[in-house]
């Protein structure tokens, strides 16, 4: 009976852990996920290939005409340019006032960019899993979303997601996320009258 008693202490800690470990790990990937809800900005370093580009991306409510907006501040062949994502799902470019609509391949880095941001504030949290970090220093989740893999670097104190890892549409890709702030939900339109 003594035995018993301990064994089922051990157990009873036991799961008290294990479920303590999952609502905490659930918790972080929640926070996360609310770190990204709209209305907000963020300054972004973008590394691809040979690319290297700094843009700042705002996300906006999903009722809204535009729904994220993307002006890049370098480099100098980019600087200018404005990428916005209607509410059908379109992205519109607009370079020193020309205007088009990105197909796939257009500026695929940019494209994969936004995608990848609006992916991970969608799935986040039906997706995320906490995983050991490469670096100590870090957290890290990953998703895996149609056999590859993206994967979130995070403060561990403030929760601020730090970077995001991506070969998603087969294009290798390095979002550092260098400031983010809540933002006003209004946006000036310049590119959303376009139908």
């Amino acid at each position: 009976l003594k035995y018993m008693k301990k064994f089922l202490c051990f157990v009873f800690v036991l799961c008290f852990l294990l479920c303590s470990c999952g609502n905490n790990e659930s918790k972080i990937i929640d926070d996360l996920s609310m770190s990204l809800s709209p209305p907000i900005k963020m300054r972004l370093l973008i590394t691809s290939e040979n690319i290297n580009a700094e843009a700042t991306v705002s996300f906006f409510y999903s009722n809204l005409a535009v729904t994220m907006r993307a002006e890049f501040i370098s480099p100098d062949i980019i600087s200018g340019l404005k990428i916005e994502r209607h509410k059908d799902g379109r992205l519109f470019a607009d370079y020193e006032g020309v205007i088009s609509e990105l197909d796939g391949k257009a500026l695929n880095v940019v494209s994969a960019s936004c995608d990848i941001l609006q992916l991970i504030r969608d799935d986040l949290s039906t997706y995320g899993k906490v995983v050991d970090s490469i670096d100590e220093r870090y957290g890290q989740i990953d998703l895996d979303v149609n056999g590859k893999n993206v994967t979130l670097f995070f403060d561990k104190e403030s929760k601020a997601i730090l970077r995001i890892t991506s070969e998603l549409f087969d294009l290798p890709v390095r979002i550092d996320i260098v400031d983010l702030e809540r933002i006003e939900n209004t946006i000036d339109v310049t590119v959303g009258d376009i139908h």
